[in-house]
């Protein structure tokens, strides 16, 4: 969809996200992925802690990394790979 409907930057976002994601499960998980139907409002509270502490995002990179990865949840939701939101109950997203 680069050059359709999304910009390289948009990409470049996405793939930072990801990237962060990857690094935050290996690191309180020690697993290289997780399964979709795994994530809760815990996990995603934990890995918008990590991106503040350990990446050292501000608030503003954090909600953006947070929006990148609350679009995913909501096309696995969209499409009845994930049943529910985990991003539900959160409301600064």
């Amino acid at each position: 969809m680069v050059g359709i409907s999304k910009t390289i930057a948009t990409y470049r976002k996405y793939k930072v996200t990801r990237r962060h994601l990857a690094e935050f499960i290996q690191s309180k998980y020690n697993i290289a992925d997780i399964a979709i139907n795994e994530i809760t409002p815990m996990f995603i509270t934990d890995f918008e802690l990590y991106l503040r502490t350990t990446c050292k995002c501000g608030y503003n990179t954090t909600a953006k990394f947070m929006q990148f990865f609350k679009r995913i949840i909501l096309i696995a939701r969209n499409n009845g790979i994930l049943i529910g939101d985990p991003f539900a109950i959160i409301k600064y997203v």
